[in-house]
């Protein structure tokens, strides 16, 4: 379960950063060769991204602070969560003044619901701004020559290099093949890469910069 929820989620991601910059003529056979790709890099995906049961892509509760659609402002506290059935992230706002038998108590607040997010480890710690993808939240943890993108709203985390982007240019999901290539010529960030500390090989190579 575990192998496959992931697996779904990897393939998601690698869709929603790329399908829309690619001609629709050409969109079916991309598809196709992403699904592959997926495939072949999955391994190196479930070393930067953990599950933990019941849904759950992390085990710490993040702080939210939303705009939806509707223009309301909500503030929640949330792990964040995968739905396997919409093949979307999800967090999940709580009213604690219904009873939990009440099935409006949780409400799944998904990354199609909101026109602005922003997200931190706490509501007094400094909050990222996250992009709004068709499948979940990615907030740039790391700004410099290789900007780097995770799912979770927190820098300085080696498993959760979820993409990168050189420059200015597209957003890609992360493979550490590529980085290899990337930062190859700087001994400390190829160190940092060898020991799968993805962020601070990244972070060395900007510094260096």
């Amino acid at each position: 379960m575990k192998n496959s929820l992931l697996f779904l989620f990897f393939v998601i991601i690698n869709i929603s950063l790329l399908q829309a910059q690619v001609p629709a003529a050409y969109q079916p056979a991309y598809n196709q060769i992403m699904k592959q790709q997926s495939y072949n890099n999955f391994q190196n995906f479930m070393m930067h991204m953990n599950y933990y049961g019941n849904g759950k892509l992390s085990d710490t509760k993040f702080f939210f602070k939303l705009m939806m659609k509707d223009s309301i402002v909500k503030e929640v506290k949330s792990f964040i969560f995968f739905d396997t059935t919409r093949k979307k992230t999800f967090i999940k706002n709580v009213n604690k003044s219904l009873p939990r038998s009440d099935s409006n108590r949780n409400e799944k607040i998904y990354c199609s619901d909101v026109i602005e997010v922003m997200g931190g480890v706490g509501s007094t710690a400094m909050l990222l701004q996250g992009t709004i993808t068709d499948s979940c939240w990615l907030f740039k943890t790391l700004t410099g020559h290789i900007n780097v993108y995770s799912t979770y709203p927190e820098d300085n985390m080696n498993y959760s290099v979820t993409a990168i982007q050189l420059g200015m240019g597209r957003i890609e999901p992360f493979d550490p093949e590529k980085l290899k290539l990337i930062i190859a010529g700087n001994e400390k960030a190829v160190k940092q890469l060898s020991k799968k500390n993805y962020f601070n090989a990244i972070e060395k190579f900007n510094n260096a910069k």
